[in-house]
């Protein structure tokens, strides 16, 4: 899983905003924002990452179970999916 390179993640106050740039910035009409945990998960999908690896993230960030790791990252993709930042598979 990766995230589509026309994109770029700003902090803006308290929260971190994905920003369009070149043709996305044309075509993407809606705004959307992470906490740190989903920047967090964000920057490590600027290369090409599996869902286990996401998870080990937030269990070794955060010291979270792998049941919730694995939801987390599931909402996190599931999300990113439907807003259209993600690579083509």
């Amino acid at each position: 899983m990766k995230h589509k390179k026309d994109f770029l993640m700003q902090k803006v106050a308290e929260l971190y905003v994905v920003v369009p740039v070149a043709e996305a910035a044309v075509n993407f009409n809606a705004m959307f924002s992470f906490n740190e945990t989903g920047a967090l998960l964000w920057n490590r999908m600027d290369e090409d990452v599996s869902e286990e690896a996401l998870m080990e993230v937030l269990i070794d960030k955060y010291s979270v179970d792998e049941k919730v790791a694995r939801h987390d990252v599931k909402v996190f993709a599931e999300r990113l999916s439907q807003a259209g930042l993600l690579e083509e598979q």
